[in-house]
């Protein structure tokens, strides 16, 4: 019961651990929740572990954990480790209280910011770095966007095909759909989808882009950047090889170069972003996903270690760190997120290439020449390594253990 016999429960645990005054109901019910799936899931995670150790000893490593990062920028459990280690933060907020206190607190004043306005911006910006748009048509043809856009969504949308050039050079095309609305005539999310990779001397690109008409939150601001970063991006790196334009140099640095550009434009159109669209709410809710991110990533690593090597044998203690409560059945977690199948060991990457972003944003907020900077950390035309790139921004030291 949630305390107060007239409200009611919409029948979802969010709602329940919103509503209900009792912290232990809330705690028993959430740790209950963790651990519905490990009866349904346990015999074929298991399998798949089995698996997954059996192709890392044919290798010749001694469990799957050290098999999966060998190619990565952290190449070892203890690198991994270290970095997970250093993210880790207090917040003195269990999982089971967050909505509670969450309501508590202020949130930032939203206000309705213009996309198309915003989105001009942007392209000046852009245009900073050697990038320049060409408006070509004012309608799309929707037989080269079906697979990804629906008609119904274009129709109620802003349409414009943008041609982007990096210093003379054709990228490709941006198709474009501000005000976009699904089907009960709700304004989407800013997204970004790739519908052909550009490859120099093979092809040129193809970008989608769906906008909503207003930017109302932080959310909206986050994902408008990142989605116009993506695109970009993919746009202009400069190999010659499909894969290498999409892969990057290894799985845990091939968002970075769009990370990077998505912090500069929110610099630029939001200079104030931190303090007018974030306030304490979101700075929990964001510090909490955080953490949530990084205890995740020390359990899928441990799940793939052999038991006598594991680097979190205490998962409790990891939990209490985080979030400054105690959970004893912290052993049920690995079976109730699938990305402990998918990425295994590299969960752990999303934090770190947001974290080197950061950095790499940090260190080259006063560059003057920005068109070198945008050609080493996106174009890369001559395939430097990830170390090459870092050495010309950062300097020595730049291997895994110093950043």
């Amino acid at each position: 019961k949630t305390g107060d016999p007239q409200s009611r429960f919409s029948g979802t645990i969010a709602s329940y651990l919103l509503k209900q005054p009792d912290v232990e109901c809330r705690q028993t019910l959430w740790q209950a929740y963790q651990g519905r799936a490990r009866e349904h899931n346990q015999v074929a995670l298991h399998r798949i572990a089995e698996l997954r150790q059996r192709l890392a000893n044919d290798a010749g490593f001694s469990d799957y954990a050290s098999y999966s990062l060998k190619d990565q920028l952290l190449n070892t459990p203890e690198l991994v480790k270290a970095f997970l280690d250093s993210q880790t933060e207090a917040i003195q907020v269990a999982p089971w209280d967050l909505g509670s206190t969450l309501s508590q607190l202020p949130s930032a004043q939203t206000t309705a910011l213009n996309t198309r306005e915003l989105l001009d911006r942007a392209l000046t910006t852009l245009g900073e770095f050697g990038l320049r748009f060409e408006v070509i048509g004012e309608h799309l043809d929707l037989t080269a966007t079906q697979t990804t856009l629906s008609q119904t969504a274009l129709a109620q949308a802003q349409q414009q095909i943008l041609r982007v050039y990096h210093q003379d050079r054709l990228l490709g095309e941006v198709y474009l759909a501000i005000g976009a609305q699904d089907a009960v005539n709700k304004p989407r999310n800013a997204s970004q989808h790739t519908l052909r990779q550009s490859v120099i001397g093979q092809q040129f690109g193809q970008q989608a882009l769906e906008l909503p008409a207003t930017l109302n939150n932080f959310k909206d601001i986050e994902r408008f950047t990142q989605a116009l970063a993506d695109a970009m991006t993919s746009l202009a790196r400069g190999s010659h090889f499909y894969l290498n334009n999409t892969l990057g140099p290894t799985l845990d640095t091939n968002q970075l170069p769009s990370l990077w550009l998505a912090k500069v434009l929110r610099q630029a159109l939001f200079p104030q972003f931190d303090t007018q669209y974030i306030q304490p709410r979101e700075t929990l809710a964001s510090a909490y996903a955080t953490q949530l991110k990084v205890f995740r990533a020390k359990v899928a690593l441990n799940f793939y270690q052999s038991l006598n090597q594991q680097s979190y044998p205490d998962l409790p203690a990891e939990f209490s760190k985080s979030f400054g409560a105690n959970w004893a059945q912290a052993i049920d977690y690995p079976y109730s997120f699938n990305a402990i199948a998918n990425e295994g060991p590299r969960y752990y990457q999303s934090l770190w290439q947001a974290k080197l972003a950061t950095l790499v944003h940090q260190s080259t907020q006063d560059c003057q020449d920005k068109l070198g900077l945008f050609n080493l950390l996106v174009v890369n035309e001559t395939a430097l390594t990830l170390s090459e790139q870092l050495r010309a921004i950062l300097g020595e030291p730049v291997d895994a253990a110093a950043l």
